[in-house]
């Protein structure tokens, strides 16, 4: 027989082996809710696992005022969503990912806690999605509120569900520019014959929201003459001047020009510009298929109206 002594000892070292055990797991679940999301440091990364599509992982962190902040996800198998939150749930930057490398980016965020979301989407349900996440600092100057008057900026650029199929969001940035906070989304497709007849290759969408309507106008008017920076040798883009967009509003508030619009050659960079009072959006593309690109463009832009349906009203001027 065991003396009792032994056995108190036995089952104290157990419980201790099981608590030791509960430790080693650095993000034990659930972790989903912001109550319960793990902390992570700057420049550490953590791996988890995501057994189904409905699954979510959250970690907190700590940011310090008029810090820019990079979030890396990688994910070998399956599709994900990679988020940016503030404390209250305002949505600061997201992608969507297939399996690669994806970063979401929120520059010069004021001080305070945030939270990455990781989150499984779509796919076979029977797929375990493991993935690695981490984040850095990679610049910092004055600090410029995350969300707007409207809340999430993010929350008015257009969606994948917008962009359609075979379209990849490949970048989710919460900007600084001298019009103040800008929301930046790209959807790439593959230069395939299938996925362009789907739409085109690159799609760029900003969106701004100002504090007047005559700020608007002021960044209306600079985003509908200066050439693109994101455009390069593989995008290329040229004004040709203002181009009605027609159909889409008045014009003197929404114009577009184009890239090669000849008849001769099938590659296309379409631009648009629109304001809706205190609210100004961006769309440009590049593609092939002339008529295809721009029946999508416009069927795009026709959809930023609903993106802005979710807040206070607001009219399209003319």
């Amino acid at each position: 027989m065991v003396p009792l002594a032994a056995l108190v000892l036995i089952v104290t070292l157990l419980g201790a082996d099981a608590r030791v055990s509960l430790a080693d797991d650095p993000c034990p679940e659930p972790n989903d809710t912001l109550e319960r999301a793990c902390e992570l440091m700057a420049d550490e990364s953590a791996e988890g696992d995501l057994p189904t599509p409905a699954d979510a992982d959250r970690y907190r962190i700590d940011v310090a005022d008029g810090q820019t902040v990079q979030v890396t996800l990688s994910v070998p198998v399956g599709v994900q969503k990679l988020r940016l939150e503030a404390e209250g749930g305002l949505n600061v930057a997201e992608v969507g990912l297939a399996p690669g490398q994806r970063q979401v980016v929120g520059e010069r965020l004021p001080a305070g806690r945030y939270f990455i979301y990781v989150s499984g989407e779509g796919g076979d349900p029977g797929t375990n999605r493991p993935y690695t996440v981490g984040w850095r600092v990679v610049g910092s100057g004055a600090a410029v509120p995350a969300g707007s008057m409207r809340g999430s900026i993010r929350d008015l650029a257009l969606t994948p569900g917008d962009v359609g199929e075979k379209a990849v969001q490949t970048g989710g940035r919460s900007l600084v520019t001298d019009a103040g906070r800008v929301y930046e989304a790209v959807y790439e497709r593959e230069n395939t014959i299938v996925a362009r007849k789907a739409g085109p290759m690159y799609i760029l969408n900003r969106v701004v929201v100002t504090d007047s309507a005559d700020r608007a106008k002021v960044v209306y008017d600079a985003w509908n003459v200066f050439d693109l920076p994101d455009a390069n040798d593989s995008r290329p883009f040229e004004s040709l001047g203002e181009q009605t967009m027609p159909g889409f509003g008045d014009a003197s508030r929404s114009l577009g020009a184009c890239y090669k619009c000849d008849d001769d050659n099938p590659l296309r960079s379409y631009r648009l510009v629109a304001r809706f009072d205190t609210v100004v959006y961006m769309l440009y593309t590049w593609g092939r298929d002339a008529g295809a690109n721009f029946n999508i463009v416009m069927d795009l832009a026709f959809r930023f109206s609903k993106h802005l349906a979710t807040g206070p009203s607001l009219r399209l001027d003319v």
